[in-house]
């Protein structure tokens, strides 16, 4: 379609519309009528994509593990934006060693990477076990982790702003004694959650649904070999044509996936 947009537009030679830019809408027409040209002469025609929105056409499954990415992408964005206060020397001066500062740290650091860390056993679960993990248990592991997490760490921004000092075990501002106990049930709340995870992974690992060789229908390689892979990945290795050489080997009706079959327990 590059190649027909090229054609099209270019090789009509029309200078219409670009006639109050003189030579150098000439030159640069010239330029891209030869780069036309050399793409119809040179590049083979198995490169160009015939129906390029079908690439567009993506949709978002909200499975366990995308729920978890974007968890990463809400939680981690938080962290970013008080980051840019905390970035403000007058406004630094003030929330200095506050609670504002361990709510921003944890965002980033938690959002930043705990959550895409859980995002990412999901996903590839069942490429190295053979297994889904169970979704029911991952749906509760992921709204307990991002509620309790949220009521941990959001309404510490709160205090830090009263100014709740940080590293104290007491304090003497009755009114932070609500919002500290909101705290510390979320907190309990990430560790129920926690403890949901370890629970899945336990039973997922043996007992769990058998995956079959392509459970999210990637389009990467790896899911174009067993669950768990062999030693060597793959019998033949298989053609890339694209940057998703899956998708083009399961729409081409190349890609035959054998019966799933039960992994061996560990």
């Amino acid at each position: 379609k590059v190649r027909q947009w090229v054609k099209i537009n270019f090789a009509k030679n029309d200078m219409s519309d670009l006639a109050p830019y003189g030579q150098y809408a000439q030159s640069t027409l010239d330029k891209c009528t030869d780069i036309g040209n050399a793409s119809t002469t040179l590049v083979p025609d198995s490169f160009w994509v015939d129906e390029p929105h079908d690439y567009m056409q993506w949709s978002v499954q909200l499975t366990v593990p995308i729920k978890f990415v974007f968890g990463f992408l809400a939680t981690f964005l938080i962290g970013g934006i008080t980051g840019v206060y905390l970035a403000s020397v007058p406004v630094d001066t003030q929330l200095h060693q506050s609670y504002f500062v361990v709510a921003h740290l944890h965002y980033v650091l938690f959002g930043g990477s705990v959550f895409a860390i859980f995002a990412g056993i999901y996903y590839w679960f069942p490429k190295i076990t053979g297994r889904l993990l169970n979704k029911t248990l991952g749906e509760w592991h992921f709204w307990t982790t991002f509620v309790g997490f949220n009521g941990t760490f959001l309404i510490m921004h709160t205090l830090g702003l009263e100014g709740m000092p940080r590293r104290i075990w007491t304090y003497s501002n009755e009114a932070w004694a609500l919002t500290n106990i909101i705290i510390t049930i979320s907190s309990f709340l990430i560790a129920f959650s926690v403890l949901l995870f370890l629970i899945n992974i336990v039973r997922s690992w043996n007992h769990g649904e058998i995956a079959g060789n392509d459970p999210w229908q990637g389009n990467t390689l790896e899911w174009a070999t067993t669950s768990p892979p062999p030693p060597y990945n793959f019998e033949k290795v298989p053609p890339v044509r694209s940057f998703m050489p899956v998708r083009d080997l399961r729409e081409s009706g190349e890609l035959v996936e054998d019966p799933p079959v039960a992994p061996v327990p560990v």
